[in-house]
């Protein structure tokens, strides 16, 4: 068990608390540890490196804590105008955070963000910034999200229709598709992941040439998918697609070896 006697494992223990209250949105836990002992064991931080460690990391750890709260947010802002005093916050913080809240799938800390000067296709300045949100919530599924940032107006460019394909997530794919979204290599990866409705949904809104098609039927040859093959063999039916005869040969082959 950890000696609390020691003020350096106390500040790190009770700033831990804060992070985690404060993640999942428990606004009285959050108002707590922020007032345990806080006259005995007053809260110590520093933006410079030295000794001890903890006052820079309390420091970091205020300035860079995420909240899907807007109660918490306003009280830890109080506390970072009292303690982050060498930081700014405007628009380069707000876009970090907000791209931290679309990859949780915050909608309302997404939107307070944006209210606020974030920019919905982050800043392309640094690691830390340069990612779109919109990306963030393909990958996860969040559709809420994706929402909210499509309506405030962020790219639908590639990669992310490609994110939600990868990850099979249907429901943001056809939202995206509505905003006409870029396919790029869209039903090339949801050909490949075997994701049949996401296939289905994305060939029914694109016009493909008959090349690409035939490479979309040999790789459903390839990884003996027989629903996918029907698939693209109904929607190839009228373009001339090159050997589709083989392919529904093909195709009895993999369901006379199944049986």
């Amino acid at each position: 068990m950890m000696d609390l006697r020691y003020e350096d494992d106390f500040q790190r223990l009770r700033t831990s608390f804060l992070v985690e209250a404060a993640e999942y949105g428990r606004v009285g836990v959050t108002r707590f540890v922020l007032d345990f002992q806080a006259v005995e064991r007053p809260w110590l931080f520093s933006r410079k490196i030295k000794r001890p460690s903890y006052l820079s990391s309390n420091e970091r750890e205020l300035a860079l804590l995420n909240t899907p709260s807007w109660e918490i947010f306003n009280v830890v802002m109080e506390k970072r105008r009292e303690h982050c005093v060498s930081r700014t916050f405007g628009i380069k913080e707000y876009t970090g955070f907000l791209a931290y809240s679309a990859r949780h799938g915050w909608v309302d800390m997404t939107e307070r963000y944006l209210a606020l000067g974030a920019r919905v296709d982050g800043l392309g300045l640094s690691s830390e910034y340069r990612q779109r949100p919109l990306l963030g919530a393909c990958r996860n599924g969040h559709k809420d999200v994706v929402q909210v940032l499509l309506e405030h107006g962020a790219s639908a460019c590639k990669p992310a229709l490609e994110t939600a394909v990868q990850n099979g997530h249907f429901e943001v794919v056809s939202l995206l598709l509505e905003y006409n979204a870029e396919q790029g290599n869209a039903l090339t990866e949801a050909v490949c992941k075997g994701y049949r409705s996401i296939v289905r949904r994305l060939i029914g809104r694109g016009s493909y040439d008959k090349e690409f098609l035939q490479g979309l039927l040999d790789r459903a040859v390839e990884i003996e998918d027989q629903a996918m093959l029907e698939d693209l063999l109904e929607y190839s039916r009228g373009a001339r697609v090159g050997r589709v005869e083989f392919g529904k040969e093909v195709k009895k082959e993999i369901v006379k070896n199944k049986a």
